[in-house]
């Protein structure tokens, strides 16, 4: 009962013990990590043209666009409620009237923003893709 002690034991040493030593190599390589390699900057886009560069400059634009656009709805809708509140403290209607659609054309505006921001990502994505833009959607 012992041996058969030490036999587990051995086995959970090395899992490969019961395979052919050629095997057992080719299992031992397979599982080693090779170290990953350190990317500069440069070697991230050292196979991009000129014209990849300016894409990703513009999608890169247009991609804060349309983070910096998520809180301005915030803002714009804070600032409609804010009207709504100081019509029912007394302002005049003629006033509320210019504030409600001041705001309202301020969504306007930041709709068309975020439009064209998911159109210039959209535009992005064909052109480094060439099977991106015959895709149904």
């Amino acid at each position: 009962m012992a041996s058969h002690a030490t036999q587990g034991d051995s086995a959970n040493s090395d899992p490969f013990g019961h395979l052919p030593h050629h095997e057992a190599l080719i299992l031992r390589r397979q599982l080693e990590k090779p170290d990953a390699a350190k990317a500069t900057w440069s070697s991230l886009f050292r196979f991009a043209s000129r014209q990849d560069m300016v894409i990703i400059a513009v999608s890169s634009i247009c991609a804060i666009a349309a983070g910096a656009a998520v809180p301005l709805n915030t803002v714009i809708l804070g600032s409609l409620a804010g009207a709504f509140q100081d019509f029912t403290n007394g302002i005049s209607r003629s006033e509320f009237d210019a504030r409600v659609n001041r705001q309202t054309l301020y969504f306007v505006y930041l709709a068309v923003g975020e439009c064209q921001s998911s159109l210039s990502k959209f535009c992005e994505k064909a052109a480094s893709e060439p099977d991106y833009a015959e895709q149904p959607l």
